[in-house]
Parts: structure tokens; sequence; C-alpha cells
């Protein structure tokens, strides 16, 4: 068997809870506009479509309902993490930025470098740009790939690595907030606004102070400096690539391709991008050690019978 479902709604309904209480104690809240009603109408149909394709129902039909579901797990895990940046933000003090231009020059890195010479080359800046915002495509082709290969237990190993990273990043971010190198370290003229401009500097001094205390969703901005959540996205999309067959080395080129992008595209210091990556590894590797205690077989064990509207057990005459 496959990672339990409830598992990973338990711990995405942690998370919520946790994020409720403290905007609750930092009286913010969540915009209640259009962006708030699609999201939870996106919501009502995905899980619409999970139970009208259940594999027990009339209408059986695993890939869909496979799809339905893993899309809204890795939605709402998503969107959970993201607003609880702004309360975690809320709550920090200080910035490191010192420490982390340190620890960049101590391994050869110097970010100023690497942003004159992106601002001087048009082609690298679209090629960044492309390759940050692949963020969004890569988890829909590996959720995709899993469903229609109804591979259970990929996408819920995926899916909780996944939240796990998400956890990790937040409580590392709480103690490590940063401006962000082209706020910090830049002192020339801004020829070229990266994608992730000067958000972490502009935002967070106003949900420390309190100024900002409405969380709209139709303008959300990722404020996790270190450890890079797109650094540890890139690492979780390349360990689960391996599953997916000829989408496995597409998928490896464009995040990698993602990774070289952050340090401009998403204003992070080379740290970040480590710290990323370790989050990845670590909660990868908490995952693994979790499916192992529980001796799940690397591929689900259930697979449906074509045409059949109920599951049948491979190997079963």
């Amino acid at each position: 068997m496959p990672i339990p479902l409830r598992w990973l709604v338990a711990g995405i309904t942690a998370g919520a809870f946790i994020l409720t209480i403290l905007m609750m104690r930092l009286d913010m809240r969540v915009a209640l506009n259009g962006a708030s009603a699609g999201f939870a109408t996106a919501a009502v149909i995905l899980l619409l479509v999970r139970h009208r394709f259940r594999p027990a129902g009339p209408r059986a039909h695993p890939v869909a309902h496979a799809m339905a579901e893993d899309v809204l797990v890795f939605a709402t895990t998503t969107l959970v993490g993201v607003i609880a940046s702004y309360a975690v933000a809320a709550c920090t003090t200080g910035w490191v930025d010192h420490a982390m231009v340190r620890l960049d020059h101590a391994i050869g890195f110097d970010w100023n470098d690497l942003y004159a010479l992106t601002a001087a080359h048009p082609l690298l800046q679209i090629m960044g740009r492309i390759a940050y915002a692949s963020i969004y495509a890569s988890p829909a082709i590996i959720l995709l790939s899993y469903a229609l290969n109804r591979q259970r237990a990929e996408a819920r190993f995926f899916l909780a690595s996944f939240w796990l990273a998400a956890g990790l990043s937040l409580c590392f971010f709480l103690f490590m907030p940063t401006l962000g190198p082209l706020a910090y370290g830049w002192h020339g003229a801004i020829d070229y606004m990266p994608t992730s401009g000067l958000f972490q500097a502009e935002i967070i001094p106003l949900l420390r102070d309190h100024s900002m205390q409405v969380v709209d969703l139709s303008m959300l901005r990722g404020l996790v400096g270190i450890p890079s959540f797109h650094a540890a996205s890139a690492t979780l999309y390349i360990l689960a690539a391996r599953h997916t067959g000829s989408a496995r080395a597409p998928l490896v080129l464009l995040n990698v391709a993602m990774i070289f992008s952050i340090p401009v595209e998403g204003t992070h210091y080379a740290v970040d991008l480590i710290g990323g990556m370790a989050v990845a590894l670590v909660a990868h590797g908490v995952v693994t050690l979790l499916v192992r205690a529980r001796r799940v077989p690397a591929r689900d064990p259930i697979a449906y019978a074509p045409g059949v509207g109920v599951p049948a057990v491979e190997g079963a005459s």
C-alpha cells in the first residue's frame, strides 16, 4: 500500500490549523475576494471529479480520480505554505544577509557578478525567467505521469516529501530572514528587475510592523529566503522524475536549468540554493525511512483492471 491519503490530509490539516492560530494571534486574515473564491471553486471541482470517477463507482476512471486527488493535495500544500510564509515573516526579526554574503564569498560565489552578466544579456534574462517559472509545470507533468501509469505509491511519496520540505523551509525561514542580494548588496542602478524583484525587502518589514495584515491570494509572493524553496522543489522534482519514464530526461534538464536561474530570478544567495537542496534531501530521506518502516513496495500493488470499475490485485487470476 502507498502512504495513506489520510496521513497527507492530516498533515495539511495540521499545518492549516497552526497557520490559522498564528494568523489570529497576529491579527492577520486572508482577503475574501475573487481570488479566494476561485481557489475554493477549484478545490470543490477537484473533489467532485475525484468522487465522480472513484475506482469503485459506476463511472470509474482511475487516471482522472488520481489526478484530481493529487493536484488537490499538491495545490493545497502549496497554498497553505505560501500563506504561512507571510505569517512566519511577521514573526521574524533582524536580517542574516551579511552572514550569507560571507558564506557565498567563502565558496567563491559573487552574486553581483552574476547579476551584472544577466543584466547585460537579454537572452539570459528570457531563459532565466522561463526556467524559473517551470516550478509550476514540473509537478503537473510528474503527477500526470504517475496517474497515467497508476503509480500511487510514487505519487504519495512525492506529495509527502513536498509537504515535509515546505514545513522544514518555513521553520528555517523563521530564524534566517534575508532582504535578498539585490536589496542588500547591489548598489547601482537596477537595469534588470528579476522575477522576484524586491518583494522580501518590501513586504517583510510591513508584516513585522503590522502595516500589512491582509493576505491577498491574487498577489501572493513567496517570501522564504533561506532555504530557497525553488531549489528544494527542483531537487524533489529531479528525484521524482526517476519514475516518469520518457519524461525523465526533459524534467531533469528543466529543473537543472531552474536551479541555475534561481540566484538571479529568485534573488537568492548561493547558500540559499545549497540550503534548499539540503532540505529536499532531508525530506526525501525521512519519507524513505517512513516507507521502509511500513514496508511499502516501490510500486503500488493495486492496479485497475482495464474496463472494470473496481481494482484488481496484480497477479490475480
